[in-house]
Parts: C-alpha cells; sequence; structure tokens
C-alpha cells in the first residue's frame, strides 16, 4: 500500500517538528484564562525547535556525507551504492560512533561492514549492548551480488526496528 506525501511526511522528524510547534503556538497564544496551556504550548514550542534543529543537523551531515562514487573502499562503495538506490539516506563513518560504517537515521541504525577480519566482533556487540545502540552487521559473503545483500539487509533492518 503506497503512502499519501502528507503521512509519509508526517513520520519524518521535520512533520512531527512542525506538529508540535502549530500545537504550542496554538496553545500558547490561546485563551488567556487557561493558564496551564500556555504554560505547555510553550514547552512544546521550545521542544519543536530543538527537535527541528536536531533534523537540520542530521540532514546536513548526510547531505555532506560521501556518496558511493566517492568512496575508496570498493565494498564500502557498494554498500553505499545500494542505500542509494533504494533511497535510504545515510552518513558515511559517523564521527559519533567509529566502530561502525554507517548510520541511517531514518532508522537510528548503524551499520558495520565485516571483511574476512571479525577481531573486533565481541568488542562491538558488547559496546552496543552496553550504550543500547541499534546496528546491523553486513558480512563480506553477502556482497557478491545486491539481491543477496538486500535481502540480507533488509531482513536484519526489520529485526532490528522490531526491537525497538
Amino acid at each position: 500500500m503506497k503512502q499519501s506525501k502528507f503521512s509519509w511526511f508526517m513520520e519524518t522528524g521535520f512533520g512531527k517538528g512542525i506538529l508540535f510547534l502549530v500545537l504550542g503556538v496554538i496553545l500558547l497564544f490561546g485563551r488567556e484564562n487557561i493558564i496551564s496551556s500556555q504554560t505547555i504550548g510553550g514547552i512544546l514550542v521550545l521542544l519543536s525547535v530543538l527537535f527541528l534543529l536536531q533534523e537540520i543537523n542530521t540532514y546536513l551531515k548526510v547531505k555532506k556525507s560521501k556518496k558511493s562514487g566517492e568512496i575508496a573502499d570498493e565494498q564500502h562503495s557498494q554498500i553505499a551504492s545500494y542505500f542509494e538506490k533504494n533511497n535510504i539516506k545515510y552518513i558515511y563513518k559517523p564521527k559519533e560512533e567509529k566502530l561502525f560504517d554507517f548510520y541511517l537515521p531514518q532508522y537510528d541504525t548503524y551499520v558495520k561492514y565485516w571483511g574476512e577480519d571479525f577481531s573486533k566482533r565481541e568488542e562491538l556487540i558488547k559496546y552496543s549492548k552496553k550504550a543500547g545502540i541499534k546496528y546491523v552487521e553486513i558480512f563480506y559473503d553477502k556482497l557478491s551480488s545486491m539481491n543477496l545483500l538486500h535481502s540480507s539487509f533488509m531482513k536484519k533492518l526489520s529485526e532490528q526496528l522490531k526491537k525497538k
């Protein structure tokens, strides 16, 4: 079932931020005899502005992130190309979490590509559990074809989203 543009927009951070901003302004400048509504309105306006600033920051990071053609590592470039073809916004080599290769802001999920060296995998698992980080692992044998990558990645991503 295809989503309307309005419902898709309302699911984004921008849509939610604007909705809270409108509600906050209505409550803030609404009737004066309801004192608590002005307080709640002010809080909603403040929170929505902070939320929108965070969304703008994420948008700018995605926009600045390297595109698949600019990534020197062939496997990472292939994964980035997959994200681009499927309209999945990503941040390559996120500065906040250096153990991961990609961050998917739409899903609040990190992605780690494992070549043939799994020596730091246990460290990553422990760290992620302790920090409450959601992530998807992609292994080198899944990059042999885009179909295999797609089915493997989408299955792991849906498992992570169900945990949410």
